[in-house]
């Protein structure tokens, strides 16, 4: 089970609100349902001013047992759902005030 927590939190953290939503791990690795829940934050609470992601899994077993299949999907929901998570979460915390712009930069050559 993955969960991603999406929130806005007031000048006054007593009326600070979250939204929880639970869902199939791999949620996080499809861009559309990643950005309607972005969407969906910000409709809901008006702003979007942190974002956790928390989605992960792991295989439990012997690493010589462990399939290519299973570590392509461990890879696939740890690390692209952060990337998803980020992708669509920033430019709404950019638009609420809380982040700054983030870039991705070719290094020199």
């Amino acid at each position: 089970m993955g969960e991603a927590i999406l929130g806005r939190s007031g000048a006054e953290e007593r009326r600070s609100m979250a939204l929880l939503v639970e869902g199939k791990a791999g949620f996080v690795t499809r861009p559309d349902e990643v950005q309607a829940l972005v969407e969906r934050t910000v409709a809901t609470l008006g702003s979007l001013d942190y974002a956790v992601n928390n989605a992960g899994i792991a295989v439990h077993k012997e690493l010589t047992d462990v399939t290519p299949e299973e570590f392509d999907r461990v890879i696939v929901i740890n690390l692209k759902g952060v990337f998803l998570g980020l992708k669509y979460a920033i430019p709404a915390m950019v638009e609420a005030g809380v982040a700054r712009s983030s870039t991705w930069r070719r290094s020199p050559d």
